[in-house]
């Protein structure tokens, strides 16, 4: 299973995609999917820290109450409004070719994204990690 170091550099590699994909019109619905998927690894460097059981630490699909969705939801609340928007718009790009304007996906970024990116800082500084990658600072 990856650690929360790896989970922490999937973030920012899939945050670095969505801020080179977002200016282009024909690219941005993606760069809103590498946005859910930064904050989708965001959330499991958070979990990897947890004392759940290895399964509930790192899940291995999205939905359902043992997936990421249903942990957020369970155990993280005041994110999870944030955390499915995200879901919701990365699965409307993938599976109906939603697209994404550049007010919705700034909107995705400031009020949804950045909250769990926030989150995320706090959660592993409370747990004593010293530093942070640049990104979450």
């Amino acid at each position: 299973m990856p650690s929360a170091n790896k989970h922490l550099r999937n973030a920012e590699r899939h945050l670095r995609a969505s801020e080179a994909m977002r200016k282009d019109d024909q690219t941005r619905s993606w760069a809103a999917v590498a946005l859910f998927y930064s904050a989708h690894q965001l959330v499991h460097s958070v979990l990897d820290g947890e004392t759940f059981a290895g399964h509930l630490r790192h899940p291995q699909q999205h939905s359902g109450p043992q997936g990421t969705s249903g942990l957020v939801a369970r155990f993280y609340r005041h994110i999870a409004i944030h955390y499915k928007s995200l879901f919701g718009t990365g699965e409307a790009v993938r599976y109906s070719g939603q697209l994404v304007t550049q007010p919705v996906y700034d909107e995705l970024i400031n009020s949804d994204y950045e909250p769990i990116r926030q989150w995320a800082a706090h959660k592993l500084t409370e747990r004593g990690r010293t530093s942070l990658p640049a990104f979450l600072e």
